[in-house]
């Protein structure tokens, strides 16, 4: 091999050699995030919403038997939250019924991101009402010992169900943004030749 002109150093040609098989019995390692159910257009996912849903119109109908809920500010945010929280589910529980039923398809990221985002938002929106209003409450049953002849019951069982009905919602955003992880990691991870 002849030195190139100028005195610089030669290197080898780089080639790439493919990594060798793994042993017999052994897993392939793994590049996306898997491990956890993908949620969006499944049955789980069509139960989860369902779950929601019910405890949205569960909660609504109980903060709306009671007849003082418009007079306390906290329980009218939370009366939109939950209106908010309804409203998403039902759209949410539609599309997750065409996916199911119908065979269409919410596992592609622009589906998943709008899953994300009103998933997040309406959590966000939920948790804050529900912990409002539960101050409120609070603040009103335990301190003031004013609900000899106010609704105290009512409000303290719609905030159980506004927040269990949050943890579902909350079980809901973190699958799907695992699943949207996963999806736009695929192309960083393994990349299309």
């Amino acid at each position: 091999m002849a030195a190139p002109q100028g005195g610089g150093v030669v290197h080898p040609l780089e080639v790439d050699v493919p990594a060798p098989a793994p042993p017999v019995g052994e897993a392939q390692p793994q590049g996306r995030i898997n491990g956890l159910p993908v949620l969006a257009g499944r049955p789980l996912g069509l139960v989860l919403r369902s779950t929601q849903l019910a405890a949205a119109v569960v909660a609504l109908v109980v903060l709306v038997s009671a007849a003082e809920f418009p007079t306390v500010l906290s329980l009218r945010y939370h009366f939109g939250a939950t209106v908010w929280q309804l409203a998403w589910c039902f759209f949410a529980l539609i599309g997750d019924i065409c996916a199911v039923g119908v065979g269409c398809s919410l596992q592609n990221i622009p589906a998943l991101l709008t899953l994300v985002l009103g998933d997040l938002l309406t959590a966000c929106l939920l948790q804050a009402a529900a912990s409002m209003s539960e101050g409120v409450i609070f603040y009103v049953y335990k301190d003031l010992h004013l609900c000899a002849g106010h609704p105290c019951t009512r409000f303290q069982i719609v905030l159980v169900i506004s927040f269990s009905g949050y943890f579902v919602l909350v079980s809901t955003f973190v699958l799907n943004s695992w699943a949207l992880a996963s999806r736009s990691l695929a192309g960083v991870l393994h990349p299309v030749e």
